[in-house]
């Protein structure tokens, strides 16, 4: 341990991290004395800087820091181009002293990560998603509190042992704060949520974008299709008074946003779906076996013959297909399923015309 000023630098575990992985690089987490929330971004503005200044001019023989994200009690850095002790040691120096001279202290060191299991990083069974849209981005603090304490409690349901992603890693959070360390992650513009049971292959999941563009996906091998549908159903009906639009869709891997639905759309090319816009209020991107839209949505509807409508608040109703077993069913939708449903929905999908 070494002390720049009010940081102290953890050089062991750093450098034994950086051997575990080959000296390809390694995740450092800078851990301030006082966090203090509400202050994420003040935060993050100093770790940039001391980034900045660490990397110099990026010439060969020194080491190169990427963008920083929150961590579970920091902020995380990945470093790489690593050259030597020296140019470990050369970074650290300059990373520890601005953010000193900013005024800041704390501890820097390796960060704690959590591998993930086997089944979880490259399972492909079924995972039953809830796809939804939030009337309003997660940009308002309250807001956000509330969603993650609502995402947090469905996610817990799965079991488990909470984890969260900072940047590409996940950190094992065994604190009782879990709702307010995933509202603070929402600064990263993007956040993950998994509970994980060690006991056995069965996760929950949840993704989120900064502008309300959320997937709450559910995973267990050993239940039905029926089980798994119904989990993701919960999700769409404890938003279904903030959301725009939500559907589910049965993917057969973890997705990281809408573009990692379970088939391709009929129309739209793929960007369309990466943020959350506010098209989806009257139009749809495809149609789905169980949806949540509101009036203007069905007042565009040729047929709802096959479909059952259940209003959950004024205006807001879950639109779910007679025949579930049809598309949720190992195998299905068909191509026949599909292009019925689609003709039943034609007014209300949305175009290229539509897009901005």
């Amino acid at each position: 341990m070494t002390t720049a000023g009010g940081i102290r630098v953890d050089h062991r575990s750093i450098e034994r991290s950086l051997e575990e992985n080959g000296h390809d690089g390694c995740h450092l987490e800078y851990v301030p004395e006082q966090p203090g929330p509400g202050n994420e971004d003040g935060l993050l503005c100093a770790v940039r800087e001391a980034v900045r200044a660490a990397n110099g001019d990026g010439s060969e023989g020194n080491m190169w820091g990427e963008s920083p994200v929150l961590s579970l009690a920091g902020v995380d850095v990945r470093v790489e181009d690593y050259w030597g002790p020296d140019s470990l040691i050369t970074w650290l120096d300059v990373f520890a002293r601005s953010l000193d001279q900013q005024g800041f202290s704390g501890r820097l060191h390796a960060t704690p990560t959590a591998m993930p299991p086997r089944w979880f990083r490259f399972g492909r069974e079924p995972r039953a998603g809830a796809f939804i849209a939030l009337e309003q981005p997660l940009t308002e603090r309250s807001f956000a509190t509330r969603w993650c304490q609502d995402a947090v409690a469905w996610a817990r349901l799965g079991g488990g042992e909470a984890h969260l992603a900072a940047g590409p890693v996940l950190q094992l959070d065994t604190s009782a704060d879990v709702a307010q360390h995933f509202t603070r992650s929402l600064v990263n513009v993007r956040a993950i949520l998994a509970y994980l049971d060690p006991a056995r292959a069965r996760a929950a999941r949840v993704w989120v974008q900064q502008d309300g563009l959320t997937v709450y996906q559910a995973y267990d091998p050993t239940a039905g299709w029926e089980a798994l549908v119904e989990r993701a159903r919960e999700a769409v009906v404890s938003n279904s008074a903030t959301a725009r639009l939500a559907f589910i869709d049965l993917t057969p891997k973890w997705s990281y946003g809408w573009a990692d639905r379970g088939r391709p759309l009929p129309s739209l090319p793929v960007r369309a779906v990466n943020t959350n816009n506010a098209l989806w209020t009257r139009r749809l991107p495809d149609v789905h076996a169980l949806q949540l839209l509101n009036s203007v949505h069905l007042d565009r509807v040729l047929d709802l013959s096959r479909w059952t409508v259940t209003e959950l608040h004024s205006g807001r109703y879950l639109v779910q297909a007679r025949d579930l077993a049809a598309w949720c069913a190992p195998g299905g939708p068909s191509a026949d399923v599909l292009a019925q449903a689609r003709a039943d929905f034609a007014p209300a999908l949305a175009t290229p015309d539509d897009l901005p």
